[in-house]
């Protein structure tokens, strides 16, 4: 970010950290006014901390620093920032695949859960989660480029809460040709309660983002 003051600014308009809601997490209703505060028990335990924690802490504390260093040099910056976190990021792949092992984490995720059928309905029914589409990850970056709203601030990119049970009832309503995906207990996931979930209702405001939806999702990925 130090270059960004003293050798490109005059060429940036719009600085992004994107991070992950990791950095957001808690429980309950979540916006961007949360802050995940695990750093606490980091900092406490150190290396015993929990990888799951070091992990949230890590992009809790990276998007405060770069917060900081935007109040810090205000007097001496042109251009906006703006924190873009999203949950797992569902969605087509630019780069070609050779194989499902190369695929990104979150892809990965997706696709051993949904038509590997490695995980046992236990494990799978103990999940829970939220998502967003990656086109609607790249349309978040430019319509914060082109609202000047957006300059400055924090906005959470989720398309919604999941368990497992909504894609598996999302890929079988689609009856695609030469798919198989676990049947489980449809509907379930209509009376699911979540531990927690994020409120997308300032990035569709203000940035104006209609999200997709999972059966567009399931559609484009089954194919």
């Amino acid at each position: 970010m130090s270059s960004c003051v003293t050798k490109f600014q005059p060429s940036i308009a719009m600085l992004f950290s994107r991070a992950s809601v990791a950095g957001v997490s808690d429980r309950g209703e979540l916006d961007e006014r949360t802050w995940n505060e695990e750093s606490a028990e980091v900092r406490a335990r150190g290396r015993a901390a929990e990888q799951s924690a070091k992990y949230r802490a890590s992009k809790a504390l990276a998007e405060k620093a770069a917060w900081d260093f935007a109040e810090k040099h205000k007097s001496e910056i042109s251009w906006d920032l703006v924190a873009l976190n999203p949950p797992f990021v569902f969605g087509p792949i630019l780069h070609e695949v050779a194989s499902p092992a190369a695929l990104n984490s979150s892809v990965a995720f997706f696709y051993e859960a949904i038509l590997t059928q490695k995980k046992t309905p236990e494990q799978l029914a103990s999940f829970q989660g939220s998502w967003v589409d990656a086109r609607d990850v790249s349309l978040g970056h430019v319509r914060a480029l082109e609202v000047p709203a957006a300059g400055g601030q924090r906005f959470i990119l989720s398309a919604g809460a999941f368990i497992w049970q909504d894609w598996f009832d999302a890929a079988n309503e689609l009856e695609l040709a030469g798919v198989t995906v676990p049947a489980g207990t449809p509907g379930t996931g209509k009376s699911f309660k979540y531990d927690y979930w994020y409120n997308n209702a300032k990035v569709r405001t203000v940035l104006g983002i209609d999200f997709a939806t999972r059966r567009r999702r399931q559609r484009t990925a089954l194919r």
